[in-house]
């Protein structure tokens, strides 16, 4: 199967799907429908609904992000009986994460309320945790959990009603290579209220240490909205982490955030 693509030039000319062009939006849409191999899309959203004076992580749990120390059996638990068999909440969830290879593993939980459910596989990193399938309420009625074993971090949160953990942090996949396009973040304070966060766009190469790669500082009153877009997107090696930080002069700040990527297999 061929698809087009358009050069510098304009001249749209079909190619072979493993080797595309990405010079044009339209073929974002191509890799999310799956038209393009080796090729996958992704968005990461995260929030931090109580951001005191200090800098954390933009992650539903709060705090700095703490992945654990190696790769951990995760127990998983909601704070409603709910969110279980029989329940009106969550009844499974999707985890989909990094083993101790750094390899991309996903499963699918049965959840049993404020019982502790532990995963199957061990997990270095999770990317993603999400309800799959709920009862009458359509979503998850508590606050699912998913804290390490040993180490009792906890490596990912979904707040009551979300449906999904708000992680505005991620690691690339072994076998893979990221391509960053943009991030966004929003402030919002109370009414009248007033303050300044500063919004950082951070990386660490495996085995580095953290580095900024953008900063942006927001003197919000009420609510805003940033944006960075990157003509040329930021280039994330293997086993590489992203995440987006955001430090405040006040209390109480609420804090969202997001970025777009595309993930090459190489």
């Amino acid at each position: 199967m061929e698809i087009l693509t358009r050069d510098a030039s304009g001249l749209i000319t079909p190619v072979n799907q493993t080797n595309p062009l990405f010079v044009d939006t339209r073929e974002g849409f191509a890799i999310a429908r799956g038209a393009v191999t080796n090729f996958t899309s992704g968005n990461k959203a995260g929030r931090n609904t109580d951001v005191d004076i200090g800098t954390e992580d933009i992650i539903s749990q709060g705090g700095i992000y703490v992945p654990p120390t190696v790769a951990r059996i995760h127990n998983i638990v909601s704070s409603s009986v709910q969110d279980g068999v029989a329940g009106t909440g969550a009844l499974t969830i999707t985890i989909n994460g990094l083993d101790a290879a750094y390899a991309e593993v996903n499963e699918t939980i049965t959840m049993n309320g404020t019982t502790i459910v532990p995963t199957v596989y061990s997990y270095i990193f999770i990317n993603r945790m999400s309800v799959a399938t709920a009862g009458s309420t359509a979503t998850n009625v508590g606050t699912i959990t998913s804290t390490a074993q040993t180490d009792a971090t906890v490596s990912a949160q979904i707040t009551a009603g979300d449906g999904q953990a708000a992680l505005g942090v991620y690691q690339v996949p072994l076998g893979k290579t990221t391509y960053l396009f943009d991030f966004n973040a929003s402030v919002r304070l109370a009414s009248g209220a007033a303050g300044t966060a500063i919004l950082q766009l951070m990386t660490r190469t495996f085995g580095g240490a953290w580095t900024k790669r953008q900063t942006i500082m927001v003197n919000a009153t009420g609510g805003s909205f940033v944006e960075r877009a990157y003509k040329s997107p930021l280039v994330l090696a293997a086993k590489t982490m992203a995440k987006i930080q955001v430090t405040s002069d006040t209390n109480n700040m609420d804090v969202a955030c997001a970025f777009d990527y595309i993930n090459i297999t190489t």
